[in-house]
């Protein structure tokens, strides 16, 4: 079972690798982006000591739309996004960063989808380690209904299960700035509402998880 253990700062939820994960939740619109929206942020600190195999920190895939983050044997992260197949306007980015993060610390990413200019990106500690350009409405014909699950596969329970420690997930329905990033990797313990440059409300968080609790 999950274990409450110290964090970079706080607490955080170990995660087994054989049997721990977490559902998100499916239809709601918590964590479900919409046609017409203009940007989607998940953000989460992980520790990840371990990659002998596949590990997931997140994945939420459906009728081959997905949202996918993971971990190779390699240590580098991986990030998925396609929408709807067949969408002329939809989009599709595979990518994997050159840096390695199995390295028993702890790292702080945030992948960022927002409109056109704004892009797909990933950063981790606080640096731009994907950027790739979006398109005018990347959640065109959106329906992914599956639910979305931390630590594994939203495709099979015991699949490519992550192994290491996680705290602090967030889901936003908003693109975040390099501002706001840099924000939140500097004061890991505050919203990056506090931030005085964000354009960020308190109603584009859709999900937080602190992983403050575990059992």
């Amino acid at each position: 079972s999950m274990k409450k253990v110290t964090a970079y700062t706080g607490q955080a939820l170990e995660f087994d690798g054989v049997t721990d994960y977490i559902n998100g939740g499916t239809t709601t619109s918590a964590i479900n982006p919409a046609e017409g929206d203009t940007g989607h942020t998940c953000t989460l600190w992980f520790n990840a000591p371990d990659v002998s195999a596949t590990r997931y920190l997140m994945d939420k895939y459906h009728n081959d739309e997905r949202i996918r983050l993971w971990l190779d044997t390699g240590g580098n992260v991986n990030v998925r996004f396609k929408s709807v197949t067949g969408v002329t306007t939809g989009l599709s980015v595979t990518a994997e960063t050159t840096g390695v993060y199995d390295d028993g610390a702890w790292h702080h990413l945030v992948l960022s989808i927002g409109v056109g200019d704004l892009g797909v990106k990933l950063w981790i500690d606080g640096v731009a380690v994907i950027e790739q350009d979006s398109v005018a409405n990347p959640f065109e014909n959106w329906d992914n209904l599956r639910a979305l699950r931390l630590g594994g596969s939203s495709t099979a329970d015991g699949d490519s299960l992550f192994t290491g420690m996680m705290s602090n997930v967030q889901i936003w329905n908003a693109a975040w700035s390099a501002s706001d990033v840099a924000y939140a990797y500097n004061n890991p313990e505050q919203l990056v509402l506090g931030n005085p440059a964000t354009s960020l409300t308190y109603s584009d968080l859709k999900l937080w998880y602190p992983m403050q609790d575990g059992h």
